[in-house]
């Protein structure tokens, strides 16, 4: 008995991807938008797309995400740059046709600084962490002691008192 030639497998057809196709970003314009500190629903209106799809991109695209917070960071950059010229007393001018008139951004600088940059007006201490102080007191004669950390001011005051007479 002869033995039939085996068949050659057939060839198979790359399956079709079903879908929209994947949205392409341009990077340098993710990089101006994060500069100018645009927030995921304004870059999908930019780009013409879902807000989801601009958060799904920031999460899976490295690029996509690394050019919008290389840009975001020249801005935090930009603001303090602008915070610290004005406190060294730059004159910051809005130039129009006619005339040069002065703005006072100091309000805004503020603003922004505590909005964006973590910035406050008062230092955050932990709670918890164990604080001493040490007291300082002037004594009637004029004379200033400064009592360290855990000592009583009124032994304190009766020491300085007794060594004064």
């Amino acid at each position: 008995m002869k033995r039939k030639p085996a068949k050659k497998a057939a060839k198979r057809k790359p399956a079709k991807k079903n879908g929209r196709p994947r949205k392409v970003f341009d990077y340098e314009r993710v990089q101006g938008l994060g500069a100018i500190g645009c927030t995921h629903q304004e870059m999908a209106a930019v780009f013409k797309c879902a807000a989801s799809t601009i958060d799904k991109a920031m999460e899976s695209d490295q690029k996509f995400s690394g050019a919008y917070k290389d840009g975001y960071s020249n801005l935090k950059m930009s603001l303090r740059r602008k915070q610290i010229a004005i406190a060294m007393g730059d004159v910051v001018s809005s130039e129009g046709k006619d005339r040069v008139s002065y703005v006072n951004p100091t309000g805004m600088l503020i603003w922004l600084g505590k909005n964006m940059l973590d910035q406050r007006d008062t230092p955050e201490i932990e709670i918890g962490e164990p604080v001493e102080w040490a007291i300082r007191a002037t004594l009637r004669d004029g004379r200033v002691v400064i009592l360290p950390p855990g000592q009583d001011p009124i032994d304190a005051y009766h020491d300085v008192t007794k060594e004064g007479k």
